[in-house]
């Protein structure tokens, strides 16, 4: 996991230095063109200006949202050995720091996926041509309570779910099916019946 942890931060990293470098070498392209003689020129200029600060705003708003996927995921992964942790945990007093831990992480996961969601909204509605790119590219990050990261962590929660799932799902298959054990038990009442009148 730690390995993991290191390779996001360094793409993360990264990701950084090129969109600054692409910043700031698109910054002096567009600088000097409105100096020129014409109106026609002049409009032009304007455009490719606007072009490029749309450009890098985009790539520095995209840049931001990758970085906030990276601090999501590890957030993620800290908040599942935290839980790991504390189910083999032993002491209350560590246990008790460990759920402050966790609270903290939490809260930070849930403002990181707000923001996200935010930023991504914004990218969305801002360039709308690469909304399908968003929506192919990016997942769905959904906050969630303490209790609710910890039972998503746990097997007792997947077995509970996955119960309850077959109990959903075959309940009427089970209802219209007749009691087999009862038809067996009347069976017998009736043979028990029938050898005691016989026998009387």
């Amino acid at each position: 996991m730690e390995i993991y942890k290191l390779k996001t931060w360094m793409c993360v990293l990264v990701l950084c230095f090129v969109v600054v470098a692409k910043a700031e070498s698109g910054g002096g392209e567009a600088g000097g063109g409105e100096a020129g003689g014409g109106e026609g020129e002049a409009k032009e200029s304007g455009a490719a200006k606007e072009e490029v600060l749309q450009d890098r705003e985009y790539r520095e708003k995209n840049a931001k949202l990758l970085g906030l996927e990276a601090r999501i995921a590890d957030l993620n992964t800290q908040l599942e050995k935290l839980v790991e942790h504390k189910r083999r945990e032993k002491s209350s007093e560590k246990v008790r720091v460990m759920m402050d831990e966790l609270v903290t992480l939490a809260k930070d996961r849930n403002a990181a996926i707000k923001e996200h969601r935010e930023l991504k909204k914004y990218l969305i509605y801002r360039f709308p041509n690469m909304g399908k790119v968003f929506h192919q590219k990016y997942g769905v990050h959904e906050e969630a309570s303490v209790e609710q990261l910890e039972k998503a962590h746990g097997l007792d929660e997947m077995l509970t779910e996955t119960k309850l799932l077959i109990e959903q799902k075959y309940r009427p298959i089970l209802k219209d099916r007749p009691d087999v054990k009862a038809e067996k038990i009347e069976k017998e009442k009736d043979e028990v019946g029938k050898s005691l009148r016989l026998v009387q």
